[in-house]
């Protein structure tokens, strides 16, 4: 047993670089207002960083909840995983100073005093590193999306809008179904809206190239030419069709209920106090959706 005064001699041996993990270990919680969790993009290794931080979110996926840091060396592409594990260690210990991931002592490696004095961690992924990695998959998803234009959710579009006529007909609509309808209706035409603006996006580029030869570009453009085509067909088609159901919603007065119904079931679980104010939002948010939709396939 150590006595009052070995303690303090224990401590001073312990390796100055284990002390300052522990001291980034014990840092701060990033709050909401805090990026640092982005910080490891704009600093040396920045490569290591995103592989380190990848193989924590493929972890997640199979529910592994902590990770070692050898667990994180072998995961990472053999062409560029550093030379040693204690550069993926440092690495680590940088993610979790930056708030991206929790260290927490490796309890089960401890054997004996020397151990204790040698600590070594286990890491996990912190809500905030979490939802950094998530916003970077966003970010890389839209920059390499090139978009297309997509007739089948001209067809779910009718689909929904069918239903939330059937719905809205009943003496009293279900709230589960009309909240489904609107959810699925919303989204369908979101993936339509994106991905046309991706693919004009993408035209774009795909035009301002300077060398690409007369001959395959004459070929790409009759490709492009009957693509466009097929997709205008449906769109006068079924366009025509979404505009007579949406008209048919609104003339009506049937919509304003259906939104309201919708509101209310996404502000359930506010609490009471911001109960009110959180259905409010909602609609507004609702009704700038079905503006939205109606302006794209009705005119005038």
């Amino acid at each position: 047993m150590l006595e009052d005064g070995d303690r303090g001699s224990a401590q001073d041996r312990q390796p100055v670089h284990e002390r300052n993990r522990e001291a980034a270990v014990r840092g701060p919680v990033p709050s909401s207002a805090d990026y640092s969790p982005f910080a490891h993009l704009t600093v040396p290794n920045a490569p290591l960083y995103r592989q380190v931080m990848r193989t924590f979110l493929a972890a997640k996926e199979r529910f592994a909840v902590h990770l070692r840091p050898e667990d994180v060396y072998a995961a990472l592409e053999a062409g560029s995983r550093p030379s040693d594990v204690e550069a993926v260690t440092k690495a680590l210990d940088s993610l979790v100073g930056w708030g991206n991931l929790r260290a927490d002592p490796d309890h089960a490696r401890v054997t004996a005093v020397e151990d204790f004095y040698r600590r070594r961690f286990i890491y996990q992924l912190t809500r905030a590193g979490e939802a950094a990695e998530a916003a970077l998959g966003a970010y890389d998803e839209v920059l390499g999306r090139r978009g297309e234009l997509q007739a089948v959710a001209l067809h779910d579009i009718v689909t929904q809008l069918r239903a939330l006529l059937v719905i809205a007909a009943q003496d009293e609509p279900d709230p589960a179904k009309a909240y489904v309808a609107l959810s699925v209706l919303t989204a369908r035409f979101t993936d339509l809206a994106d991905n046309a603006r991706a693919f004009m996006g993408s035209l774009q580029r795909t035009i301002d190239l300077h060398d690409i030869e007369v001959e395959a570009f004459l070929a790409y453009k009759d490709r492009l030419i009957q693509y466009l085509e097929r997709f205008i067909q449906d769109l006068i088609t079924l366009g025509g069709r979404i505009a007579l159901l949406i008209g048919e919603l609104e003339d009506q007065g049937r919509v304003g209920p259906l939104l309201r119904i919708a509101a209310a079931r996404e502000a359930v679980d506010a609490s009471p106090d911001d109960a009110e104010h959180a259905e409010a939002v909602a609609y507004e948010r609702w009704a700038d959706r079905w503006s939205g939709l109606a302006q794209w396939f009705v005119s005038g």
